[in-house]
């Protein structure tokens, strides 16, 4: 009975999971996407967390950067925080937002 519950908890986190990326930039990323970014993060030298952290929440600001990288002052120069908003961009991470009519 308890591999019962665990296996329906586990169903309700991966339900809750689904739900929850459908209304964030994850929706719109595909795999092409994913391995482009990932393979462009390479000489950043960042965790896997921080990489995921970048995907799941792409930075628009340089302050999200330091929120999301840590110790990011010491580890990354102005330069490369500005190429990884750049790459953002440039991998579509962030879908286009409507213009103001």
């Amino acid at each position: 009975m308890l591999s019962s519950t665990t296996e329906d908890g586990e169903i309700e986190v991966q339900i809750s999971t689904i739900k929850y990326l459908q209304d964030t930039p994850c929706n719109l990323q595909t795999p092409e996407m994913i391995h482009k970014f990932l393979k462009a993060l390479e000489p950043y030298k960042l965790t896997k967390a921080e990489k995921l952290l970048l995907l799941n929440n792409p930075p628009k600001t340089p302050l999200e950067i330091q929120l999301i990288v840590e110790e990011s002052e010491e580890r990354l120069s102005d330069e490369q925080v500005e190429e990884l908003l750049q790459l953002v961009h440039s991998c579509e991470l962030i879908p286009n937002e409507a213009e103001p009519e």
